[in-house]
């Protein structure tokens, strides 16, 4: 199901990427967007800002930071030349953010970052060195242990009376359940969260519009 409707990475980055600045936004910063963009409901304030992460040279990475980065929606890759995958290789990890324009490789010791520096997805070269990095989800629709029956309730019960190939729903009630990233997965919002949130609503700050 969905196969041919998967959004475009860049479009989810950009999405999340205005709603981490809208979080985070400062009097006299100026955000554009769609109307029809701003219309559309999309991941609870609250689940944004638990699954924001500030990191600085010093600062200790989680201990297991595959399942980290794994649950905030990153896949794991060779190269990171795209937004939403990262690389491990030795005591280097590469990130790209939807919160950066760019993607940062930390040079760790340990489990502490060394060094945080951009590089370029072209020819894979460090850049600029950054004092802080920013880690925000890259899909909108986040698993939760403690929301996950809930969300698999609510999956069944919406295909329950409608004209839906059975065996369809069930492959994907089974790649929800064991939290697998299928085609059209980010269709699915409404399923993951008992309310959806406007993109006004992560303003925390007053707005003029």
């Amino acid at each position: 199901p969905y196969s041919t409707l998967d959004p475009r990475s860049l479009n989810t980055s950009g999405r999340l990427n205005f709603l981490y600045r809208a979080q985070n936004a400062r009097p006299g910063d100026i955000l554009i967007a769609p109307i029809a963009w701003l219309l559309q409901k999309t991941i609870p304030f609250s689940v944004l800002k638990k699954n924001s992460f500030r990191y600085e040279k010093g600062s200790d990475l989680p201990e297991n930071i595959h399942a980290h980065l794994t649950a905030l929606g990153y896949q794991a890759s060779p190269l990171v030349e795209d937004v939403g995958q990262y690389s491990m290789r030795g005591g280097i990890l590469d990130i790209f953010s939807p919160a950066h324009e760019m993607p940062v490789r930390l040079e760790l010791f340990g489990e502490t970052l060394e060094s945080l520096r951009f590089f370029s997805t072209a020819d894979q070269r460090s850049q600029t060195e950054t004092g802080s990095f920013h880690l925000i989800p890259c899909r909108e629709a986040l698993f939760d242990d403690d929301l996950l029956e809930p969300m698999l309730d609510r999956f069944r019960k919406s295909w329950a009376d409608r004209e839906i190939e059975r065996s369809e729903a069930e492959e994907m009630l089974r790649a929800l359940s064991r939290k697998q990233l299928t085609s059209g997965y980010d269709f699915l919002l409404p399923f993951f969260y008992p309310k959806l949130d406007s993109p006004l609503d992560h303003f925390s700050s007053s707005l003029n519009i």
